[in-house]
């Protein structure tokens, strides 16, 4: 069993145009709801790869009642906190005809000290069922930066695999707790522990930081639709991309994390279900879906992906009789 965490959800109304301009009403509009946040995300991905997950989120007001039906239509199993803040809103203006999306999201939920013992308490229960702990997204507000490094001890206490995909204020206090895997992408870790996306020694640097001062042992730094690099256990790849249209990348960072527990779940090879979740990360920046991706074409896109390994090799032992 994988459990997702998502402390900052989002409902989501799509509205689907054949054509958009700012300015212009549009009537009789294809639109549907649908439930958005990183570690949502993930579980849909995961269902999607037939790993048992449960997803755990807060929720509330009038838009939080629909974002729990859409949640229960789109079969993702789900525990919600519920709040006296309204859940955070967004619109997505997907225009077929020029195939763009356009996206507007509302202003982050307020949650209570009272909603974030809650979420801690569900947190330690929970995890003592679950392989995986899976921390996504960002803190909507100050308060509940406290939420994911207390998780990471929760699941460290029981020997837990956590896999952490944040940013923000609180992400350094993350790392401090030693989660065994860390993503970000490029953007996200702009600035922190002098970051230098552009200089490979930079770079070098920075997996150097939060593997030997963090502890962190796999460190996965995607770069939107470029090549990008990851350190596992002391070795280092660049992943290959081949060329992928991109009609909206949201979410894909999400499949890719999707794509990582798969493996791990799994017992897969490294390098293979790096592969997968590469694939899986640029399937789904070429759809207008989030994390929907289809296993068999994701694992075929994978033979598509390089690894140039960039550090030490395994070094083989020659165990024959003399």
């Amino acid at each position: 069993m994988v459990l997702t965490v998502t402390l900052n959800p989002i409902l989501e109304s799509r509205f689907f145009t054949p054509g958009f301009s700012a300015g212009k009403n549009y009537r009789d509009c294809l639109h549907q709801y649908t439930a958005g946040g990183k570690g949502i995300n993930v579980s849909r991905q995961l269902n999607k790869l037939g790993v048992k997950n449960v997803a755990l989120t807060f929720a509330g007001g009038a838009s939080g009642r629909i974002f729990k039906e859409t949640l229960e239509k789109e079969n993702i199993n789900s525990t919600i906190i519920n709040t006296k803040s309204e859940i955070r809103c967004g619109s997505v203006i997907i225009d077929e005809k020029a195939a763009s999306v356009t996206n507007l999201m509302g202003i982050n939920a307020n949650i209570s000290k009272n909603e974030i013992d809650e979420m801690l308490k569900k947190v330690e229960k929970m995890i003592s069922m679950c392989e995986f702990l899976v921390l996504s997204g960002s803190s909507p507000c100050k308060e509940t930066d406290i939420i994911f490094p207390l998780c990471i001890e929760y699941a460290s206490k029981h020997d837990k695999i956590v896999i952490l995909d944040t940013y923000g204020e609180h992400l350094l206090e993350c790392y401090s707790k030693s989660p065994l895997i860390v993503h970000n992408n490029f953007d996200e870790i702009h600035g922190i522990l002098n970051f230098d996306k552009n200089n490979p020694d930079s770079i070098n640097l920075f997996f150097e930081s939060i593997f030997d001062k963090f502890g962190v042992k796999m460190v996965l730094t995607t770069n939107g639709g470029n090549n990008f690099p990851v350190r596992n256990f002391g070795y280092d790849y660049m992943v290959e991309l081949p060329n992928v249209h991109t009609i909206d990348s949201t979410g894909s960072g999400d499949a890719f994390v999707a794509g990582i527990v798969y493996g791990l779940y799994n017992d897969l090879v490294f390098t293979d279900y790096l592969k997968v979740a590469t694939a899986l990360g640029a399937m789904n920046a070429s759809s207008y879906e989030v994390c929907n991706v289809e296993p068999e074409k994701a694992i075929e896109y994978s033979e598509r992906v390089t690894l140039v390994n960039m550090g030490k090799k395994l070094s083989l032992i020659d165990a024959i009789p003399r």
